[in-house]
């Protein structure tokens, strides 16, 4: 035995999939891409693409067809579907563009649907999250538990808020202040969010040490409640709830996707493709891109994605 090697603290974790956060109503992957489907009906994709047209966007005819005859196969899921567009992009070098801009889209699809299984169904997670109490028991145990999750969703830092668990994603503690605005651009209120800078990730985030309760938690597909962020998308921030209970992290959730907003014209609000665009305090505007990483090259450098390759592997949400 190595000298000094009983000294070691030993150290806990639990790798999540799915199957996890099944039990308080979050999709598994073949209920997903079931709701997906229904969303993107042949005719609806179509009346879309006509309306962005208009608008000066959209997609070409061939692009549209082909994406719909993929959505039609029932032997590809949601990921599958993806993975079709992230290949189109690099085998059709003149459609390219379209194929990139139609993947963001879908992604943004998905990251909907899971932001309304959380947002329409609070009191059905606050009900359920009894079923994983013994989950949460073993953190408290435990000085840090450490987590390690494929999952988008909240639901670890609902079970958290429940028991008062204290949750260290690795950012620094709500450096970042997001003000929330009402339809016509009036100040509402405003979300917390700690962020960490790209040069930093090399350098090391700080997460609890031995001797400390609570989770150290990484998310490696990203999260629904973390964003790139800055002009050089290598900063990433990750929401704070409003308050410390089930209630506040869900609807941190549904503020960010409804009160983050930029009027634009003072009319209409400023929609970009899987991004979330806002108006800072001094009227800027800012872009929040989603960091879901979804298809079939989450981790190929060849393949553009909104995280940084640097950080895909051991990235805190």
């Amino acid at each position: 035995m190595i000298e000094g090697m009983n000294k070691i603290p030993k150290l806990t974790g639990f790798f999540l999939g799915a199957g996890f956060s099944y039990e308080v109503g979050m999709p598994l992957v073949g209920e997903l891409t079931s709701e997906l489907k229904e969303t993107l009906t042949s005719s609806k994709v179509r009346e879309w693409n006509e309306s962005w047209r208009t608008n000066g966007t959209g997609f070409s005819d061939a692009v549209i067809e082909d994406f719909i005859s993929v959505l039609s196969r029932t032997d590809m899921h949601y990921e599958s579907i993806l993975g079709y567009l992230e290949t189109q992009q690099r085998r059709i070098e003149p459609l390219r563009r379209e194929y990139h801009g139609l993947y963001a889209w879908v992604v943004e699809c998905v990251s909907q649907i899971l932001i309304r299984h959380h947002t329409l169904n609070v009191a059905y997670i606050e009900w359920t999250l009894r079923y994983l109490d013994g989950f949460a028991h073993f953190a408290i145990e435990q000085q840090p538990l450490w987590v390690f999750s494929l999952n988008h969703d909240v639901i670890v830092e609902c079970l958290a808020a429940k028991h008062g668990i204290p949750v260290n994603s690795g950012f620094m503690s709500g450096d970042v202040r997001l003000p929330l605005r009402d339809e016509a651009g009036n100040k509402i209120g405003e979300l917390s969010a700690g962020s960490i800078a790209g040069d930093q990730f090399a350098k090391g985030m700080p997460f609890s040490t031995s001797g400390n309760r609570g989770i150290n938690m990484l998310k490696i597909h990203g999260a629904l409640d973390v964003f790139t962020f800055n002009e050089t998308g290598e900063d990433v921030l990750k929401l704070y709830p409003k308050e410390p209970s089930i209630a506040g992290v869900i609807d941190t959730l549904r503020a960010a996707n409804e009160d983050l907003r930029n009027m634009g014209d003072g009319t209409t609000p400023y929609k970009t493709t899987n991004e979330i665009t806002y108006a800072d305090e001094i009227g800027q505007v800012q872009y929040l891109r989603r960091s879901l990483l979804a298809g079939a090259y989450k981790f190929d450098k060849r393949v553009s994605q909104v995280l940084p390759h640097s950080k895909r592997v051991v990235f805190p949400c």
